[in-house]
């Protein structure tokens, strides 16, 4: 019987022990939260002939990013894409350039595909690769979702002009 009870206590302390440490851990992670309004710089297509519709793609786009807590920062996306029909697999760069020269860099990966009125819409995931300044040492992930709102037209005058939204998660090494 002792031993039974002494099982129970130990379950105990292993499960409270968890709930302190696992809280504490998650008491550091801070969140962020962006809205993106960009445009194509760049964009270059190469046609793959096995079929109609296929183009291996390569950007760059700039804009600005304003941050929940008030920041602004520039934005530079550099990208390359596996185009079928307009459904488009993306992998790419990401960085924000802060005020004070501080910098934020993240990977993404993520799928554009054809949206109302043909416009595209886009969602994916990130990891953080690097900071620099007051995000020195940044870790965690992210997700991010988009909308174009004008596409690639030599008539216009425009490589195409969109929005994203961007939610992470991150923490900053103990100073």
């Amino acid at each position: 019987m002792a031993t039974k009870r002494s099982i129970w206590v130990l379950f105990g302390i292993l499960v409270i022990s968890a709930w302190v440490f696992g809280s504490a851990i998650q008491a550091g992670a801070e969140t962020l939260k962006v809205k993106v309004s960009a445009y194509a710089t760049q964009a270059e297509a190469i046609q793959i002939e096995d079929m109609e519709g296929h183009a291996i793609t390569a950007g760059t786009n700039r804009g600005l990013a304003f941050f929940e807590n008030g920041d602004v920062a520039t934005y530079t996306n550099w990208s390359i894409g596996d185009s079928i029909k307009g459904k488009s697999a993306v992998d790419g760069y990401t960085r924000f350039t802060f005020e004070d020269g501080s910098t934020i860099f993240y990977k993404l990966k993520g799928i554009w595909e054809p949206g109302p009125k043909g416009f595209g819409i886009g969602k994916g995931t990130g990891e953080f690769t690097k900071g620099t300044g007051r995000y020195e040492g940044i870790k965690g992930s992210l997700t991010w979702s988009g909308k174009r709102y004008t596409n690639y037209s030599k008539e216009k005058g425009t490589l195409g002009d969109f929005v994203l939204e961007v939610a992470a998660t991150y923490t900053l090494p103990q100073k």
